[in-house]
């Protein structure tokens, strides 16, 4: 009878574990009566959103959704970058350039245009460390080239160069290759829409033809409602260089890296509420908690069901764990605690509810493609 039910809670727990993959549902509307919030981010710091979020989490509030679109709303890189330090710190250079190609690919399918420019810089300046210290000396330049040509004013971690790398570095920097015509194929790309940016350069109207230098050249083009087009094309002297641009129809990333921007742009309450019943539609979420401000950050949040704003509160003060209790209008017995279990919280059984009452739950995939790169035809 006790291995039955054992059995029995083991196929419940199963079930909404498998529940639980499947929670963060692509266009999700809120329910009236969800708490989930998410954070829009238009000034605090990488710290200061750790903080915000780990305290929103011990709330059990924070709305479950892919990391590619909390990035994007938190205008944070879509990688990681410790993994990659530390498969280096630990002399595993294989395993280091493999989790680079991963985070450009992460970079390329769901970064921002203007990220794009110091990512790949600081991704491909790591790849030169590694060329260099797996005795790829040659590839190391050609590497370092072009994280400085992309990225130049990227500053070097003097930690993990050595004299002789910084000699290679300067040799990099120093070059002056030749040039060669890049050919763009747009015909999948309707005249007139879409802008052209090479190694994180100001956008220009797209071109058929761009003469790069000799090397690996970053190229992003961009279009109105479009997922962002990223690819890192490698120019060579003694053939012809060509790349086809297909810009895609948004995905759930890039519409919510525009909404972020909408969001912030908005100057009404109104306006902000509009773009706040979009995000809800888009994430799930009900609450959207809205920094602004680089040098003295506020917060305000918007409620996309009770089409409510709450007074400006600065950062700071409303990251403390009793006033963000407040401002999110929830029970601030949890905090200080540890995270309530998964079973506590509120979208474990509104996504069980989903299943008893529709008969089905639609599952969010999370797909990232490898990086683009063009070696010509």
């Amino acid at each position: 009878m006790i291995a039955r039910g054992a059995r029995g809670v083991g196929v419940i727990v199963g079930v909404i574990v498998g529940l639980l993959a499947a929670a963060p549902v692509a266009h999700a509307q809120p329910a009236d009566d969800s708490d989930g919030v998410i954070v829009v981010n238009g000034g605090a710091s990488t710290d200061e959103l750790a903080k915000l979020r780990k305290r929103i989490e011990a709330l059990g509030v924070l709305q479950p959704t892919s990391a590619a679109v909390s990035a994007a709303l938190e205008n944070e890189p879509p990688y990681d970058l410790q993994p990659i330090k530390d498969a280096y710190a630990s002399f595993e250079f294989d395993r280091a350039d493999e989790l680079i190609e991963v985070a450009l690919g992460e970079l390329f399918a769901n970064g921002a245009p203007d990220q794009m420019a110091a990512g790949a810089g600081e991704l491909l300046y790591w790849r030169g460390l590694v060329a260099d210290n797996a005795d790829r000396g040659d590839d190391a330049v050609a590497w370092f080239a072009a994280a400085f040509r992309i990225a130049p004013d990227l500053e070097i971690d003097r930690g993990t160069t050595s004299p002789r790398v910084r000699g290679l570095i300067d040799a990099a920097r120093a070059g002056r290759p030749k040039t060669r015509t890049l050919y763009i194929d747009t015909a999948a790309v309707e005249p007139g829409t879409a802008d052209l940016m090479i190694d994180g350069g100001a956008p220009q109207p797209l071109a058929e033809e761009v003469d790069l230098a000799i090397g690996y050249h970053l190229v992003v083009v961009t279009a109105r409602k479009k997922k962002p087009f990223a690819a890192l094309v490698d120019i060579r002297a003694a053939r012809d260089n060509g790349l086809e641009v297909v810009l895609d129809d948004e995905d759930d990333v890039s519409r919510a890296r525009r909404l972020r921007v909408e969001t912030l742009d908005a100057r009404t309450t109104e306006d902000r509420l509009k773009r706040a019943r979009r995000l809800a539609k888009l994430t799930g979420a009900r609450r959207f908690l809205v920094i602004e401000g680089d040098t003295d950050p506020r917060v305000r949040v918007y409620d996309a069901v009770a089409d409510t704003e709450s007074a400006p509160m600065a950062l700071k003060k409303a990251t403390q764990p009793s006033v963000l209790a407040a401002l999110l209008g929830v029970d601030a017995g949890a905090l200080g605690t540890d995270p309530p279990p998964w079973y506590k919280r509120w979208y474990v059984w509104a996504a069980v509810g989903a299943v008893v009452a529709g008969g089905s739950v639609g599952l969010y995939a999370y797909s990232q493609r490898e990086p683009t790169r063009i070696t010509g035809f």
